[in-house]
């Protein structure tokens, strides 16, 4: 993406589920690189919004740059997907999101 480092303060992404779209083969490569771009277009403090089916692997790869602020569980079509509000933390920054540290509302 030709946009500088730091340029977004706010992401909102709809990731493919691997049932209709995609598979979850195909999410376990999509999912770090879509991090780690945003990573780097996410200004520090900035919020990302991310809506995903794949609970588990979403968790397993977040990194100490994240901080998960909520997590909404939602019901749609007899499926359970959850919206992740994620904070932009330094990189630096030790702890980060971690399986069990947020609030499930």
């Amino acid at each position: 993406m030709p946009l500088d480092d730091g340029w977004a303060d706010a992401i909102v992404a709809d990731l493919p589920f691997g049932q209709r779209i995609g598979s979850h083969k195909d999410n376990v490569k999509l999912y770090p690189a879509l991090l780690a771009k945003a990573e780097r277009l996410l200004r520090v403090g900035g919020t990302e919004v991310f809506l995903t089916h794949e609970i588990r692997l979403f968790e397993e790869t977040l990194g100490p740059q994240w901080k998960i602020e909520r997590v909404i569980p939602l019901a749609l079509g007899g499926m359970h997907p959850r919206l992740y509000v994620l904070n932009r933390l330094n990189a630096r920054a030790s702890g980060g999101a971690k399986k069990g540290s947020h609030k499930t509302t």
